[in-house]
């Protein structure tokens, strides 16, 4: 296991951590913290300058792009660019389908049908939230509001 976590660290880099781990600790050390500490001497010996990418937008978009072309990809999310990078963040404008079946029994629109092809789950969170009724044969009916400033 050691052997393959530290398989691709410079010899000398390596020597070098071992005998500054043995010379300040008693203990063994982990093969991480032997990784560490050899590549922060590689990073003293040949500071290595990055590219930064400073088009977030452009970064934002293609993440969106190749998240939009993956069927099995969450919906509910987007890359959105500020200042520093970028972050996923919730997507205001997407609803799912149970948002869009809560949103139809909300204004009054839905159907009997609607209500009928819905899945169980649901229909039962409707009828939590005063939208739907249950008679005891398991049926579901929309429920007629009496107050509107209620919502029920």
């Amino acid at each position: 296991m050691l052997a393959t976590d530290l398989h691709d660290l410079p010899v000398d880099l390596l020597e070098r951590a071992i005998g500054d781990w043995s010379i300040k600790s008693p203990f063994m050390p982990k093969a991480f913290d032997l990784v560490q500490l050899a590549k922060s001497y590689l990073a003293k010996a040949h500071p290595q300058q990055r590219e930064v990418t400073t088009d977030w937008v452009d970064v934002a978009r293609r993440r969106n792009d190749r998240m939009n072309a993956d069927p099995e990809a969450r919906r509910g999310v987007r890359w959105v660019a500020n200042s520093t990078g970028v972050n996923l963040e919730l997507d205001p404008t997407y609803r799912t389908d149970m948002d869009r079946f809560m949103g139809k029994l909300h204004d009054g629109t839905a159907t009997a049908r609607d209500v009928d092809r819905a899945p169980e789950v649901w229909r039962k969170i409707a009828e939590e939230r005063g939208y739907l009724r249950r008679f005891d044969d398991g049926a579901f009916v929309i429920r007629e509001r009496r107050c509107e400033n209620v919502g029920l």
